[in-house]
C-alpha cells in the first residue's frame, strides 16, 4: 500500500535583539515576507525581539524538503551576506510536519540539505501541526 505525503510547511526567521529588519532586506535584496521591529509586543503585551521572515511560497502538499529548497532558492544569489546574518542573529527554519494517521509516509532529510543548512549557521527546528477549524 502507498502511502500518502504529510502536509508541512517552513518559514526561515532572523531574528535578535539589535536586528533591523528593513536593512537586512536591503542586505539581501530579498523583500520580506513579513517582519516586526522592536517596538512590537505580542498578545500578553510585552516585546518581542526584531524578526525578518521568508515563507515557502509552495502548497502544505508539497514535499517537506521542497519547501526548505523553496527558500534557499530565493535566498541563493546572497548566501554569502545571509551567511553574515546568521553570525550575528538568531536563523532558524521553523517547520511543521502533519502525521495525522498511519496512511502518511515519514519525512527524511538529504545530507547535502543538512550540510548547507549547517553551512550557513540555519537551525532546523520542527513545530507541532495546529489545525486550525
Amino acid at each position: 500500500m502507498l502511502k500518502k505525503n504529510p502536509r508541512t510547511w517552513a518559514t526561515l526567521v532572523l531574528q535578535g535583539k539589535g536586528l533591523n529588519p528593513e536593512q537586512v532586506s536591503l542586505q539581501l535584496g530579498i523583500t520580506a515576507d513579513y517582519t516586526n521591529d522592536d517596538k512590537t509586543i505580542n498578545f500578553e503585551n510585552k516585546p518581542i525581539q526584531p524578526r525578518w521572515q521568508l515563507n515557502s511560497k509552495l502548497s502544505p502538499d508539497a514535499l517537506y524538503a521542497d519547501h526548505l529548497w523553496d527558500i534557499l532558492k530565493r535566498i541563493a544569489p546572497k548566501r554569502s551576506e545571509l551567511k553574515e546574518l546568521c553570525n550575528d542573529y538568531e536563523a532558524v527554519f521553523y517547520t511543521s510536519i502533519e502525521f495525522a494517521d498511519w496512511e502518511v509516509d515519514g519525512v527524511s532529510i538529504e545530507p547535502r540539505l543538512l550540510l548547507l543548512l549547517g553551512d550557513l549557521g540555519i537551525r532546523l527546528e520542527f513545530l507541532p501541526w495546529m489545525e486550525v477549524n
